[in-house]
């Protein structure tokens, strides 16, 4: 197994310069502007969960100024990202909502969140 990665990784570097640039020219601008909002996204995450980690796992104060901060970091970047691919707010909450409603029929348990019903074939 690690060989085998090992020479998909010697094929990757040995790609031609022609390759790289026929790759490097494969990133339109609307890729690279999910890409970075899908990085925004990530980081707002990461600044929530460091926050909370740091409370839970060395007792400091839980920042909730700076919790509130970041959700909105994350809320501007899911909008952003929303518009970006094209999906409608409304709609986006519509089908969570649905989804949801299926999983969780009468409401949320831990024994639904086991059994998972909308995952059912």
């Amino acid at each position: 197994m690690c060989e085998k990665k090992y020479a998909e990784m010697i094929t990757i570097v040995q790609k031609s310069d022609e390759e790289w640039q026929r790759l490097s020219d494969e990133m339109t601008p609307e890729k690279m502007k999910l890409i970075q909002i899908i990085m925004g996204l990530s980081g707002e995450v990461g600044e929530i969960v460091d926050n909370i980690k740091n409370h839970m796992m060395y007792g400091k104060e839980l920042d909730l100024n700076n919790i509130v901060e970041e959700f909105g970091d994350l809320y501007w970047y899911l909008r952003a990202g929303l518009k970006s691919l094209g999906i409608n707010y409304e709609d986006m909450k519509e089908n969570n909502i649905k989804k949801l409603t299926k999983r969780y029929p009468g409401g949320y348990s831990r024994e639904k969140a086991i059994q998972r019903r909308d995952k059912e074939v």
